[in-house]
């Protein structure tokens, strides 16, 4: 019996071999070296890490096994219960797992068919490419909400995908690869599971992506208004972030108008005082200011006032003072009225 034990890892770091079969469980680090003693002393692998725990795959039922010199992991697929498994098995170093993979050799099932071959350097490239790829679209999709965090771990996702691309085209690895006879075709198989796998983990984070506001960039107001969770005091924060006051959706609905239908007054004012433009439509064509007085919104109102927004309030040819009288508001109308005397009285 041989066995392996990966000190660096706390799951399926235990790998037992005999002539007919091999095993996988799991040990802690408190038990690396009660695991290593009974295992050198010849304890069945089942008494040492416990039968629930132990994976038992005879030889025969492997249909693939591959490694990579440059590689300290072994992909093994076999039959379990009317199903193909597949595993990644690790090991301390890269010799530890050839060591495995040429204990297996020495007891190749009748029907196993093994080669080794040098990889070329376009097809070694292919998955650490396709890291680099996901790392870069994911630290794009999620740069304007986790900024700091997409700096980090985009950062290290991408050195670490260019180191291994560096050391894939510069030193090829070499396969060594157990298969049925007859299922050589599962080489190619292996290469569309790796693109679907790719696939599918980036249609994963887009979705993912999706559920988080923007908390950077140009869309920041936009979505924490979507969300419901911008404050009044926030508003400049997100100004300073590159946040754009003006920023219109395919709908046509801005800031502003999100604003004005959504959040509260308090709100709507930060945004105007931050600089919304306020001759910006919205509405069929209403004015920010036309759309206050006809919601009855003093704060708004005022804050558009002081803004010089009076002159901008002409709809359909009515302007601010003809809309307001029909709010019947008195204290709108007030309002309103003070700030065209002042206007006129700037006009003389």
């Amino acid at each position: 019996m041989k066995f392996w034990l990966d000190r660096e890892s706390e799951s399926k770091n235990v790998v037992v071999a005999n002539e007919a079969s091999f095993a996988f469980g799991s040990c802690d680090q408190e038990h690396y070296d009660s695991v290593e003693q009974q295992l050198k002393a010849g304890k069945p692998a089942a008494e040492v890490l416990g039968s629930e725990d132990l994976t038992v795959v005879p030889f025969l039922q492997i249909q693939n096994l591959t490694s990579r010199s440059t590689d300290s992991d072994v992909q093994v697929s076999y039959k379990a219960k009317k199903e193909l498994k597949t595993e990644d098995l690790d090991f301390t170093s890269e010799t530890e797992a050839q060591e495995f993979v040429d204990h297996i050799g020495l007891y190749l099932p009748e029907g196993m068919v093994k080669k080794i071959y040098q990889q070329s350097a376009l097809t070694a490239a292919f998955g650490p490419l396709l890291s680099l790829l996901l790392g870069a679209g994911t630290s794009y999709l999620f740069f304007d909400k986790f900024r700091i965090v997409v700096y980090v771990v985009g950062a290290l996702w991408m050195l670490a995908s260019l180191a291994m691309l560096y050391t894939r085209v510069t030193n090829p690895p070499e396969i060594t690869r157990f298969t049925v006879s007859g299922k050589e075709f599962r080489k190619a198989w292996n290469g569309l599971k790796t693109a679907g796998s790719f696939c599918v983990a980036a249609l994963v984070i887009v979705g993912i992506s999706a559920s988080f506001p923007d908390r950077y960039g140009q869309k920041a107001l936009y979505d924490q208004l979507y969300e419901d969770t911008l404050g009044a005091d926030e508003v400049q924060k997100y100004v300073d972030r590159g946040a754009n006051l003006n920023y219109v959706d395919e709908d046509g609905m801005s800031v502003l108008s999100m604003a004005m239908d959504w959040t509260e007054s308090d709100v709507v004012v930060s945004l105007i005082e931050a600089g919304a433009d306020l001759n910006q439509l919205i509405y069929d064509d209403w004015s920010p200011l036309a759309y206050a007085i006809y919601n009855e919104d003093v704060d708004v109102v005022k804050a558009m006032l002081d803004r010089g927004a009076l002159q901008t309030a002409e709809i359909d040819g009515v302007d601010a003072l003809e809309m307001v009288q029909e709010t019947e508001n008195d204290e709108l109308i007030a309002l309103v009225g003070k700030y065209r005397q002042v206007d006129s009285a700037s006009a003389d």
